[in-house]
């Protein structure tokens, strides 16, 4: 039965459901604008759905109707309404789900929107607080250093509300009216090869190109991002900065606003209300430059004219929970519908953005020397299977860090295992203490005492005694930072020690609070996991030692030797930035690691190439598309069946599995996996779109699965 009325609109609607639906726009109701909010009945109750058509005939029978439209205009661009349309074409995922994704919480709740009169900073009195309130005066100084800094500044910087505040009740700073900004920081000289590769951007063709900056670590690819960015802005267009992850926003914001007044600041670490301000003023234009992380690429603009990726090849950009979208394919994705230039930076490009260039998809923009013309740090390989070894370190290492500290430098020691040691071992009888709910080992932990699972988070108290056996013992078995940063401090006592992983800086405060004790350049020791391993600059650091540094060649993941020479790259990269010449020190048991030794003899182009030729005769990305058919349940055998009969309806295509996943079993769960290769894009789409119209409701009586598209976790 069709409804003949001209009056109907199309509705996404934040369901884990594939259709848009129908609703009627009732006689003297305002016809909404696409993208815009609106109010509408969905069930027993109410939704808020986005409008994304409007349409003269429905074949949904008799239609309920609009219970309000809440925007005047559009909340979503037509720019960005097609991104997402495409988006759930090619993740597979549900439209009205990932329209909700590309737009911030509170728009998402139906919240009025409207912008702050903004907040500026100033002195009230000289009185500044004593070293007993350490964030208050670093607040303090902070205005005191820029009168009329903003509230998104100071947040930006790392401070909280509460110490704004806590200054203001003080009578200790003041708000005044806004200052009209100027640049404060004027363009460096760049060098040969940085002129070459602005030259390129600045000289390209109008519409959309993709490029590739492959620079090595210190090799000034931030001055060309910012001179291509001054030369945009100065035009009247917007540009757009996605960085992988929220350590490295605050000292891109710094960087940037000093030489772009109107920049902003996004990520999840601030409040959905700053976040939201943000976004609104980007819609504006009241932003010249955005800096953000993944969600950013989703950010309105008036005129935006250029995306730059920063550490394009980084794996934070992956969206692992509901959408499951690569934020630097998205980004290229959205330069090439609204015809505009990205560049995609990185010292150790991912694979598939080299076979791009190789393609002709991509052009090459190389830096080959550092900036400062200083020199590169040199690379030394230590046999932990020959000689000394004290509390994991080679005797060896604990010479080069006494050197380096002897010369008030930094030292950093790299090791991607964040608590106190792997596991808990009892040497009576080969007890190892694991997760009750997980396929994993708990992790051992101190201050508190505690044995924690990294997948479920389980706790429990550290036992005493051997639950088999009911010895006392135990013992902890391998390390991780806790148990570096405590046996340095054994080491070497009269040097302050930093440790940085999730369990030390839950907090962006506490990490910016880290990171300002550090760059005041005192001889310190920095323990870390991947945290520290990208975008830092740590002026005094000349010594970088990464603890396990063949970990990941061996991994079951086809990409593992990829990420594992990227993260050692990136970590050496850390070392020797300025005036003293860095080291870097590899401790592994596999001196004769054919991989490693390529790497380090030949450099990260050699190895790429070499990968590539790999993964050719696999005939694995990037060379064919990947899906994955993700299925999990409290019985194995629950969603095992489940993936056997998608890959029986899949007989036509090419399929791996269903086998279990790397951990079998997280939070009571078991999963398996069912991976889904193709000669092309169309044939896997049509594959995908297969499973979805097959087995759309199979997700009930406790099955839960999902797709995901170009998978970064095998």
């Amino acid at each position: 039965m069709e409804n003949k009325s001209s009056r109907i609109v199309g509705v996404a609607i934040p369901k884990p459901l594939e259709i848009i639906f129908d609703y009627q726009v009732p006689a003297g109701m305002t016809m909404p604008s696409l993208g815009s909010r609106l109010r509408v009945p969905f069930g027993k109750g109410e939704l808020i759905g986005i409008c994304v058509e409007t349409k003269s005939v429905s074949d949904a029978g008799q239609l309920r109707e609009i219970a309000e439209v809440i925007d005047s205009e559009s909340m979503v661009s037509a720019d960005l309404l097609d991104l997402a349309l495409w988006m759930a074409k090619y993740y597979h995922h549900p439209i009205g789900e990932t329209l909700f994704t590309t737009i911030p919480p509170d728009i998402r709740k139906g919240k009025t929107l409207k912008l702050d009169k903004p907040k500026c900073w100033t002195i009230n009195s000289s009185n500044s607080p004593t070293k007993r309130a350490p964030k208050q005066k670093a607040l303090y100084e902070l205005i005191e250093q820029i009168p009329g800094i903003t509230t998104e500044e100071i947040s930006a910087a790392g401070f909280s509300l509460n110490t704004i505040q806590t200054l203001e009740r003080d009578g200790r700073v003041k708000t005044i009216e806004p200052i009209q900004n100027e640049t404060k920081e004027k363009s460096i000289d760049l060098n040969a090869e940085q002129k070459r590769a602005l030259k390129a951007l600045n000289d390209r063709k109008a519409g959309y190109e993709c490029f590739l900056l492959d620079g090595i670590t210190g090799s000034g690819k931030t001055e060309v991002y910012l001179q291509t960015i001054e030369s945009v802005i100065g035009t009247g267009r917007q540009a757009l900065v996605l960085v992988p992850e929220i350590s490295l926003t605050s000292q891109t914001y710094q960087r940037f606003s000093n030489r772009f007044p109107k920049t902003g600041l996004m990520h999840s670490g601030i409040s959905h209300h700053n976040n939201l301000q943000t976004w609104l003023k980007c819609k504006e234009g009241k932003i010249d430059c955005l800096i953000g992380t993944r969600s950013a690429v989703f950010a309105p603009f008036q005129n935006l004219g250029i995306i730059i990726v920063d550490e394009e090849h980084d794996s934070s950009y992956k969206q692992q929970e509901g959408l499951k979208y690569s934020a630097r394919d998205v980004a290229v994705k959205r330069a090439s519908q609204i015809k505009i230039p990205i560049i995609l930076g990185s010292a150790t490009p991912s694979v598939e953005s080299i076979n791009n260039v190789q393609n002709g998809k991509y052009s090459l923009l190389t830096l080959r020397t550092k900036a400062d013309n200083t020199r590169l740090p040199s690379h030394q390989i230590v046999d932990l299977g020959n000689g000394r070894i004290i509390d994991g370190f080679s005797s060896k290492t604990l010479a080069a860090i006494t050197e380096h500290l002897s010369k008030q430098n930094q030292v950093m020691i790299f090791i991607n295992k964040r608590g106190f040691a792997r596991t808990l071992f009892c040497t009576s009888c080969g007890w190892k203490a694991n997760c009750p709910r997980c396929e994993a080992r708990t992790i051992v932990h101190t201050d508190p005492d505690l044995l924690i699972c990294h997948y479920c988070g389980w706790k429990e108290r550290l036992k005493t005694q051997c639950p088999e056996c009911h010895k006392p013992d135990l013992i902890p078995l391998g390390q991780g930072t806790q148990k570096l940063e405590a046996t340095l401090g054994e080491h070497f006592p009269l040097t302050p020690i930093f440790r940085i992983d999730r369990d030390s800086t839950r907090s962006q405060n506490q990490f910016a609070e880290t990171l300002r004790e550090i760059n005041k350049g005192k001889s310190c020791i920095l323990v870390g996991t991947q945290m520290l391993s990208k975008g830092h600059d740590f002026k005094k650091l000349t010594l970088v030692v990464v603890m396990e540094a063949d970990a990941g060649f061996n991994a079951i993941d086809f990409r593992g030797p990829e990420k594992s020479a990227q993260q050692i790259l990136q970590v050496s990269g850390r070392s020797g930035r300025h005036n003293d010449k860095g080291e870097i020190i590899l401790q592994t048991y596999d001196v004769n690691n054919p991989i490693l030794l390529s790497l380090i003899r030949n450099g990260y182009k050699s190895f790429a190439e070499n990968e590539l030729q790999i993964r050719e005769k696999m005939r694995f990305p990037p060379f064919r598309p990947m899906a994955i058919i993700r299925a999990d349940a409290k019985s194995a055998g629950t969603a095992e069946n489940f993936l056997n009969r998608i890959n029986h309806k899949l007989s036509d295509y090419e399929t791996l599995g269903p086998a279990p996943a790397l951990i079998s079993k997280i939070s009571n769960r078991y999963r398996f996996q069912l991976m889904i290769l193709a000669d092309n894009r169309r044939l896997l789409d049509q594959a995908l779109t297969t499973v979805q119209a097959s087995y759309k409701k199979a997700g009930s009586a406790g099955l839960r699965w999902y797709i995901d598209v170009d998978p970064l976790e095998i």
